[in-house]
């Protein structure tokens, strides 16, 4: 069902139509028949948004019934009957699972919500709602679900993307927000009608022998076929080219606009490359062994700059976009460049020359209505390094001896070891782990986006040995 967003935003008018109108008839709210088996509505916190299941009926029309606070009815929900300390959501037209996220107002981590659910047969009133359900959206980062990756090949590197495909009246928006072309908005579950544009979300995954995988929810993979036998390393995805670019073995670089079809670029190198970012111009810097450090301006078209170091580089990041920066690679023997453009490059005091520096990232910290800027690199021997501005690091306390392969920011920091364990801090000083011990495999990679992240939930997508595959959401 295509609505605009200014639609979408004028919701509300439309309650009044629940309780009348139409030639059809109320339905039974979902969780109406009683005795053994019986289902209702389920709810399920995540980062920003609940995710909603119940039993649907042939030929019923849901409407989802969202209150911050408790007690939430289609009766509460009309215009008239709204508050302001009790704000009031609707969804039209939904199926099950739905995932409630933002119409008019975004849903707050630790705030307590409510939801009722109501149907309609033939465009008739709405019938009762459900019996209301209760959920506290979290920060993403502490709970994990294992995926199903289909391979036992390692996995080192992982990216969230987007691609554009044009409808074939069947294509459902399931799992995900999807926005078309022409700025109309689709909720989970929704078909997008026949013909039109419309851009959705994936992951991909790349690893050990030419392994390439791709998921629309980070759970469930599919192979997709390889250019290469050989070592993919890493991945990562530039929005302003609608362009994933990978790298691996003997230099070699592959380029897709939507994970699936793959083309090589040359690199000039015939060297193992570790890891690749982009900023948001569209270019892009690999870094590997030999100290070597790529730029291109396109993805395509790559050019060699002086590192000034024969040490392996193992992770590169782009801090020009959150933190208006530069670049940062780090690797073996504690080695840590920095760049303001990504072709020249200064070499950086870690202060940890024993240890190899394997990941690195960024954020910007809110505390308050105070912002920020942070950067954070990790390696061998539990060691964590903290920046204000890229060039004066300083070694903080860690929660953890093991090898740390792996660090993200979204809403907070999270770390993956090679040991399998996962730490979390809002403000980088200050770690926990996660009260689950998820696995004992390795962890290579952790990404952060997903399918609601263009609305302010920012999830984790983690791979590492034997296939593993694990979602924060």
């Amino acid at each position: 069902m295509k609505r605009s967003l200014a639609v979408l935003f004028s919701l509300s008018a439309l309650l009044l139509q629940s309780c009348g109108g139409g030639s059809g008839s109320p339905a039974d709210p979902p969780g109406a028949a009683s005795g053994p088996g019986s289902v209702g509505v389920t709810a399920v916190a995540k980062d920003s948004r609940v995710t909603l299941a119940w039993p649907m009926e042939p030929g019923v029309e849901y409407w989802v019934f969202r209150q911050r606070g408790p007690g939430a009815s289609p009766e509460k929900c009309q215009v008239e009957n709204q508050t302001q300390e009790f704000p009031c959501e609707t969804y039209v037209n939904v199926r099950s699972p739905f995932t409630a996220t933002a119409v008019k107002t975004f849903m707050i981590n630790d705030d307590l919500y409510s939801f009722s659910i109501n149907g309609r047969r033939d465009g008739g009133p709405g019938g009762p709602g459900s019996v209301p359900v209760e959920a506290t959206p979290r920060i993403a980062g502490n709970i994990w679900t294992t995926g199903n990756s289909g391979t036992t090949n390692d996995l080192r590197g992982i990216a969230y993307g987007t691609y554009v495909d044009v409808s074939d009246g069947t294509v459902v928006a399931d799992g995900r927000t999807t926005i078309d072309r022409n700025g109309f908005l689709y909720f989970e579950n929704e078909i997008v009608p026949n013909g039109i544009p419309f851009q959705s979300s994936i992951y991909i995954a790349v690893g050990a022998n030419g392994t390439l995988l791709r998921s629309l929810d980070g759970k469930a993979w599919r192979p997709i076929n390889s250019p290469t036998n050989d070592a993919m390393n890493a991945v990562t995805y530039n929005a302003l080219l609608a362009r994933f670019v990978a790298v691996g073995a003997n230099g070699v670089i592959w380029m897709s606009p939507d994970g699936i079809t793959w083309s090589v670029s040359s690199s000039g190198t015939p060297v193992e490359l570790n890891s690749v970012t982009t900023d948001n111009l569209g270019q892009f810097v690999a870094v590997g062994a030999s100290g070597t450090i790529l730029f291109s301006s396109d993805g395509s078209n790559w050019v060699r700059s002086d590192s000034g170091t024969l040490n392996t580089l193992y992770s590169v990041m782009d801090a020009t976009n959150i933190l208006g920066l530069g670049y940062i690679a780090v690797g073996a023997s504690g080695t840590m460049l920095y760049s303001t453009d990504g072709i020249n490059w200064q070499t950086i005091a870690s202060g940890v020359t024993a240890s190899t520096l394997r990941s690195v990232t960024g954020g910007i910290v809110i505390a308050g209505t105070t912002l920020t800027p942070l950067l954070l690199a990790v390696g061998d021997n539990g060691t964590i390094l903290a920046s204000l501005d890229g060039q004066n690091w300083v070694s903080q306390q860690s929660p953890s001896t093991a090898q740390l392969n792996a660090v993200a920011y979204g809403r907070q920091f999270i770390i993956g070891g090679n040991d399998g364990s996962i730490y979390t801090s809002l403000d980088g000083f200050n770690w926990a782990p996660t009260t689950t011990r998820y696995t004992n495999s390795p962890i290579y990679n952790i990404s952060v986006g997903g399918i609601f992240s263009s609305i302010f939930a920012y999830d984790y997508a983690a791979v590492g040995a034997g296939g593993l595959s694990m979602l924060a959401e």
